[in-house]
């Protein structure tokens, strides 16, 4: 059966055009829902999706004003390694979209996000088209699925779980089922590469999680279709070269990751020091899911959200199309073996996040340890189950009813079908939209620091924001729940603060410990006190723990600096001439994440140390007078460097080594990037 089958007068231009009416439709709807976002001016979005902004807007504001890459967060609990946030927050669609806003010189970084969110919406819906296209005979099931898919996306919260964790699976299987339909091994490859690539980008414990999903699937899979893995290591030329592609993929991630993660400690309640979750927090943490609430979100879209772990999670409603036709296939298409590999794993996915003995199992996986929000799996049900509702709409059209039926009217039946699923979830994105999270109208004025904004050096920390962009940034982040503000906010607030009021996620290992130091003065980290300050005397304790004692017992750190590192004499103070001949000055004549220029005047006639309260690095270097001087480990957490008498100047910077990596990652992601939207928009011109 064909719906539409006497195109309107208008539709020939398209036809002749060879463009594809069905995709650039359903990427019209997307478009549609997403321009009261793009268009609200007082619009933000809250909990995991104003985060995911402000690390957005972090990176995009360096690479916009510095042109590059930050490697450092200056203003995140007393410094902290970037590189980390950089695999796991900006992805392939943000690196086209930083080097699109940088040369048209777009300051709204929160119009860029959108439009990436956009983007990243329109490759979800295209990759499912193309993948019901392979899965299904009949153009109705294959539009209402795709359909289904543009119209119950919901990203203004929980924008990980509820999106951005699955949006290029549909993708990636697509290449899957090219795979096994063709047994060409390099489909295998390319599906595997682009859902490693749907890697960056995204929280890095999801991808244990989606390891989890993608083994499920391919093992129903192995089972159902046993003669087409025999050709996965093939040695033809283009399944070798796919394939050593993802292997230098992998390799190249999991050795960033490794580098990025020097001198960083997970400090997330719960967590273990090495990430971990104990299998009692896998199983409870944010709670698990009630089939009640399931069937319930299924039906009615009220609430909009699962009422599962913080607020805003998860959104699973995906139209009665979806409730029915699942039933529907549930029944009469378990002869498909696609789809019961498929059925296989949702029944496993619904297990796990209902927290049934298979979660137990399931701890057992890979890296799975340090996954927890079990209960929030439904973002991946909810596709799962739209494609086994296709399944069964498919099947559905197949009867010999339809095909008794005259074909005009068979089509009437299937354009009122569609017309019934685009109503229902059009009706369900009023509803999203009418609660989309908006700034007050006395606030307005707030949205103003969404704009790139260059970073200022900041000379001692602060209690609460004192400048005016920083107190509207702040309330931008405090629109959304305690639980769901971090400390990387600051990056956006451009607030270097006493305390990390908001959750510690990610913090150096020294400074966890010299904060843990009982009854120490809140100046030793600069809250009040200069940050940068010239110390005349030091004590050399190159084991940590008993620099922590003699840091407990030397309380005016204005004249003792700690140095983690040996001495000739250690344990021993070097004297020096306390007195200084005249008054220091120190003065900042650059900032930037990735270093900062100063002229320092050294009164001390035998020199001195000049302290910088900013957490220590091994991969930071230091110039005194352009010539190379060691940094080291000052007060446990932060780094020093010793300047003789008089003035002179001297630069702290990043080592290239740092640099290339990060810029490296940037360019693949960029070619990544660029990769898939030419695929997108090649995908709408009509073979």
């Amino acid at each position: 059966m064909t719906i539409f089958q006497r195109l309107p007068k208008w539709s020939l231009f398209l036809t002749r055009a060879r463009l594809n009416i069905d995709l650039l439709g359903l990427n019209g709807l997307v478009l549609l829902v997403n321009l009261p976002f793009l268009l609200d001016g007082r619009f933000f979005p809250i909990h995991d999706t104003m985060q995911f902004f402000t690390y957005f807007y972090f990176f995009y504001n360096s690479w916009f004003t510095h042109h590059q890459m930050p490697q450092w967060f200056p203003y995140v609990t007393y410094g902290l390694p970037a590189n980390f946030f950089q695999f796991r927050n900006i992805g392939p669609i943000h690196y086209v979209l930083m080097l699109f806003g940088s040369l048209f010189h777009i300051r709204d970084a929160l119009l860029l996000l959108k439009i990436a969110i956009l983007l990243e919406q329109m490759l979800f819906v295209t990759g499912l088209y193309k993948l019901c296209r392979r899965l299904f005979a009949h153009r109705a099931a294959v539009l209402a699925t795709t359909l289904t898919g543009a119209a119950s996306t919901v990203w203004y919260s929980g924008i990980n779980y509820n999106f951005r964790v699955y949006y290029l699976f549909p993708l990636a299987l697509y290449y899957l089922v090219l795979f096994i339909q063709t047994r060409r091994a390099k489909y295998f490859w390319w599906g595997s590469l682009i859902a490693l690539v749907n890697s960056l980008g995204l929280i890095v414990y999801m991808t244990s999680l989606r390891l989890f999903v993608f083994s499920l699937l391919i093992l129903g899979l192995l089972v159902q279709y046993r003669g087409a893995w025999r050709t996965v290591f093939s040695r033809r030329r283009g399944a070798l070269g796919a394939m050593v592609l993802f292997g230098m993929t992998a390799v190249g991630f999991l050795l960033y990751l490794k580098f990025s993660l020097v001198e960083t400690m997970i400090v997330a309640p719960g967590r273990n020091p090495d990430g971990s979750n104990t299998l009692e927090t896998f199983l409870t943490h944010g709670r698990t899911l009630k089939l009640s609430t399931l069937l319930r979100a299924a039906f009615i879209p009220v609430p909009l959200h699962l009422p599962i772990g913080a607020s805003y999670d998860v959104t699973f409603y995906t139209g009665l199309f979806s409730v029915i036709f699942f039933g529907w296939a549930l029944l009469t298409c378990w002869r498909n073996p696609f789809y019961r590999a498929l059925i296989g794993s949702t029944l496993v996915l619904l297990a796990v996040a209902m927290g049934t003995p298979l979660a137990r199992l399931a701890y057992a996986f890979p890296l799975m340890a340090y996954y927890r929000h079990i209960g929030l799996i439904v973002g991946w049900l909810k596709v799962f189950i739209v494609l086994c509702a296709g399944f069964g709409l498919d099947h559905f059209l197949s009867l010999p009813l339809w095909k008794r039926l005259p074909q005009e009217r068979a089509s009437h039946v299937g354009t009122f079908l569609l017309l019934a699923i685009g109503l229902n979830l059009l009706w369900f994105q009023a509803r999203v939209i009418s609660q989309r999270p908006r700034v007050a109208a006395q606030d307005i004025d707030d949205l103003r620091s969404v704009k790139v904004h260059p970073l200022a050096y900041q000379p001692t920390r602060y209690l609460k924001p004192r400048t005016p962009r920083q107190q509207q940034a702040y309330r931008l982040v405090m629109l959304s729940k305690p639980t769901a503000k971090y400390t990387t906010a600051f990056n956006f607030i451009q607030l270097d603060a006493c305390d990390p009021v908001f959750r510690v996620e990610v913090s150096t290992p020294g400074t966890i410990r010299l904060v843990s130091i009982p009854g120490l003065p809140r100046g030793i980290v600069g809250c009040l006190t200069p940050k940068l300050r010239l110390v005349p005397q030091a004590v050399f304790m190159p084991n940590p723990d008993d620099a922590a004692k003699a840091r407990y017992l030397i309380k005016n750190f204005f004249q003792t600096v700690v140095l983690g590192t040996p001495a000739p004499e250690p344990g021993q103070a070097i004297p020096k001439h306390l007195i200084p001949l005249r008054p220091s000055a120190i003065h900042v004549t650059n900032f930037h994440p990735n270093g900062l220029s100063l002229n320092v005047q050294n009164p001390y006639p035998e020199g001195a140390w000049l302290v910088y309260a900013d957490a220590y690095h091994p991969a930071w270097r230091a110039w005194v007078d352009n010539k190379p001087t060691p940094v080291l480990r000052a007060d446990l957490a932060f780094k020093a460097l010793f300047v003789p008498f008089g003035h002179h100047t001297v630069r702290f910077g990043f080592a290239p080594s740092r640099l290339l990596a990060s810029h490296a990652l940037a360019l693949f992601g960029l070619l990544a990037g660029l990769v898939l939207c030419g695929w997108m928009i090649r995908q709408h011109f009509l073979k």
